[in-house]
């Protein structure tokens, strides 16, 4: 998970050398406390001194989580007066307590509804679909809201969870083979392999063929080369014959 491409969507700037840094609140505050302090009330604290090379690899390591390579005595005692915290537990509390959350997401499904306080950093950078949103249809927009009505909650939830943490920690049947349609359409390979890995453990024979041509369909090629390692089987490919779908193998794959 890479923070250092949000490129947009900057929310604050710190002063740094006669020179600006521009950086996103939501990054700063879980990756820091005392930026967290800086940022509650700038007026009432400082940020401690340092050149401006050595914020830059500072800021480099709090976006991605990786020390600079050029890091040296100077970065290493301003990211010890930092206190920074790690990378993983950081973005964990990103997505679970969404600080300075600057956009809302309503999730629509049927007669209930959710909303989803987001971060345009985020989703922008990791997600195709909000980015050409932000691109276009967002700059028309004012209040900051997105209706979400063609996916399920439970669906949004993971996806949401998979763009801020790159993991899905608890995926069903279902809901994976949904998530599969969207990670192929938004090209998140990664999202896709955990889709592909609970499918394949629910491979059965009366609907291998449907699995078989939804993941030619979607690209999903790990979960396809199970599918033809069942249906090699002579017991499964007497049956796969008996499906109604059996003549779009040949057309399809």
């Amino acid at each position: 998970l890479n923070l250092f491409k949000s490129e947009t969507f900057f929310d604050v700037e710190l002063s740094v050398s006669k020179e600006t840094i521009k950086a996103h609140k939501a990054i700063l505050s879980v990756r820091s406390s005392i930026l967290k302090e800086w940022l509650s009330d700038p007026s009432s604290s400082s940020l401690p001194d340092a050149s401006l090379v050595v914020w830059q690899q500072i800021f480099e390591e709090i976006y991605t989580g990786n020390a600079s390579k050029e890091a040296d005595e100077e970065t290493g005692k301003l990211r010890q007066s930092l206190s920074l915290s790690s990378f993983v537990s950081a973005v964990q509390t990103l997505h679970k307590e969404s600080p300075f959350a600057d956009v809302t997401v309503e999730v629509r499904e049927g007669k209930k509804s959710k909303e989803f306080h987001l971060h345009k950093c985020i989703l922008h950078c990791r997600s195709p679909f909000f980015a050409g949103m932000m691109n276009h249809e967002w700059k028309e927009q004012t209040d900051n809201r997105l209706i979400v009505s063609d996916m399920r909650i439970k669906t949004f939830k993971a996806l949401v969870e998979f763009l801020y943490t790159d993991e899905i920690l608890d995926l069903d049947t279902k809901t994976a083979g949904e998530l599969l349609v969207i990670a192929n359409r938004e090209d998140l390979p990664r999202a896709k392999a955990f889709c592909e890995t609970v499918l394949e453990k629910e491979i059965q024979k009366d609907f291998v063929v449907d699995t078989l041509l939804d993941a030619s369909l979607h690209r999903a090629f790990g979960l396809q080369q199970i599918c033809e390692w069942h249906m090699a089987d002579p017991e499964w490919f007497d049956s796969c014959q008996q499906h109604p779908r059996w003549k779009e193998i040949d057309q399809e794959i």
